[in-house]
């Protein structure tokens, strides 16, 4: 899907929920996954404190993704990263910035 477009460079997963990932598929969440497992970086941000998918959960799906990718894990964060959401903000713009000067060198 994303590698069909030269424009996305990458894509953020936040509190991604793969434990529950099938019932929000409608049992399809092996095709789900293989269509975002693509060549482009990835960052997964989760909590120590996920109230969906445990932290060991999270890392053994994410270790299914192929380079590059980045896990970010914010200690003692909740799903909804209340009153962190500053903090979460800030991992995403400097992996943002980060992608994008990569690629603005490795397209030409």
């Amino acid at each position: 899907m994303a590698n069909d477009f030269p424009q996305v460079v990458g894509f953020v997963a936040i509190a991604y929920p793969f434990s529950v990932l099938w019932a929000l598929t409608l049992f399809n969440s092996e095709s789900f996954l293989s269509k975002a497992k693509i060549s482009k970086p990835k960052l997964f941000i989760v909590g120590t404190r996920d109230n969906f998918t445990a932290l060991d959960k999270f890392k053994k799906y994410v270790d299914d993704f192929p380079d590059p990718k980045k896990l970010e894990v914010i200690r003692d964060a909740d799903h909804f990263f209340y009153s962190i959401e500053d903090d979460v903000a800030r991992k995403v713009e400097a992996w943002v910035s980060d992608v994008v000067m990569l690629d603005k060198f490795t397209s030409k």
